[in-house]
C-alpha cells in the first residue's frame, strides 16, 4: 500500500526501487526477530536495522533513514517523530595500494581483461562503470592521439595515456571481435568485480575498483602534482572531494617534520654525575 501510495505521488522509479529494496531488508529484519504488525516495531528494531548499515556511506545511511521514517509517517507510528533511534554507523573503509603492491599488480601475470580492468583504474584513474563503457574506438582514439576520454555522470576527461597503459589497450584490440560502438568489454559491474576477486585470491593482494582509482590520485600526488591538477585527473568537482582519496604517507610526514629548521627555546636538562 505504502509503494502504491508512492507511485501515485509521481515518484521516479529508481526511487521507489530503492526503497522497495530498503523496506524489503527492513521487512526481513523483522520476521526474523518475531515483530508480528508495524504497531509493535519498537526503537531496538529501528536501532538494530540501522546498526546492519555501517560501514556504508553517510549518504545511504541518510536515505535509509529518511525511507524508514517516510514509511513510519505514513503507517502512523509515533516513532516516526523521534531521532533517538537514529544510528550514524562506523564510516566507509577507505584503502588504497602501497607503491610495492601495486608494483607487484602490475608486474604480475594477468589476462588481457584482469590487466584492462586494473591498469586503466592505477594508470589512468578510471572509474569501473568508465573502463566497462570504453569501446574499440575509444582505444584507437586513444593510442592515436595520447589521450583517453572517459566519461561518467554525465561528464567527461581526457587523461594521458602511460606508456605502461599503451600496451594494455593494444592487447584488447587485437583480442576483441565486438563492433567499434560497443563496449569492449561487455561485462556487467558483478562480472568485474568477480574478476578483481579471483585475481586478489591468485597474487595475494586485496585489488578493488576504486582501490585502484585512489592508488591512482595517490601515485600522482607523490610525484609533485598539486592537488587542483589531481582533482581534475579524476574528474572531481573540488579538490576536498580529491582530498579524502589520498593516503596519508606516514613517513613522508615525519620526513617533513624533521626537514623543520626551528631552535627550540629549552636547552637539554644537563645530567647529573
Amino acid at each position: 500500500m505504502y509503494l502504491r501510495d508512492m507511485e501515485d505521488r509521481g515518484l521516479t522509479v529508481e526511487y521507489i526501487k530503492v526503497s522497495r529494496h530498503i523496506l524489503g531488508k527492513f521487512v526481513d529484519h523483522c520476521e526474523h526477530l518475531g515483530v508480528a504488525a508495524v504497531s509493535k516495531i519498537t526503537v531496538a528494531e529501528l536501532r538494530g536495522f540501522m546498526q546492519k548499515s555501517q560501514g556504508m556511506s553517510a549518504n545511504y545511511q541518510g536515505y535509509q533513514y529518511a525511507c524508514l521514517k517516510q514509511f513510519l509517517k505514513f503507517s502512523e507510528h509515533p516513532l516516526a517523530f523521534k531521532w533517538r533511534w537514529r544510528i550514524t554507523g562506523r564510516p566507509r573503509q577507505v584503502s588504497w595500494l602501497t607503491a610495492e603492491q601495486a608494483e607487484k599488480v602490475l608486474t604480475s601475470d594477468m589476462t588481457p581483461r584482469e590487466a584492462f580492468l586494473v591498469c586503466t583504474g592505477i594508470l589512468a584513474g578510471a572509474r569501473q562503470v568508465e573502463v566497462r563503457r570504453l569501446t574499440p574506438r575509444d582505444l584507437r582514439d586513444a593510442l592515436s592521439a595520447g589521450q583517453v576520454r572517459l566519461w561518467a555522470k554525465n561528464k567527461q576527461r581526457f587523461v594521458w595515456v602511460h606508456r605502461e597503459l599503451r600496451p594494455v589497450f593494444e592487447t584488447m584490440l587485437h583480442t576483441t571481435d565486438r563492433a567499434d560502438s560497443e563496449p569492449i568489454l561487455g561485462l556487467s559491474a558483478c562480472s568485474c568485480n568477480y574478476i578483481l576477486r579471483r585475481l586478489s585470491k591468485r597474487i595475494g593482494v586485496k585489488v578493488q575498483s576504486h582501490e585502484c582509482r585512489r592508488t591512482f590520485a595517490t601515485l600522482v600526488r607523490d610525484a609533485g602534482a598539486p592537488l587542483e591538477d589531481v582533482s581534475a585527473l579524476l574528474g572531481h568537482s573540488s579538490p576536498t572531494v580529491t582530498s579524502l582519496y589520498l593516503d596519508l604517507n606516514q613517513a613522508r610526514m615525519k620526513a617533513a617534520i624533521e626537514r623543520l629548521r626551528v631552535q627550540s627555546p629549552l636547552k637539554p636538562a644537563k645530567t647529573l654525575a
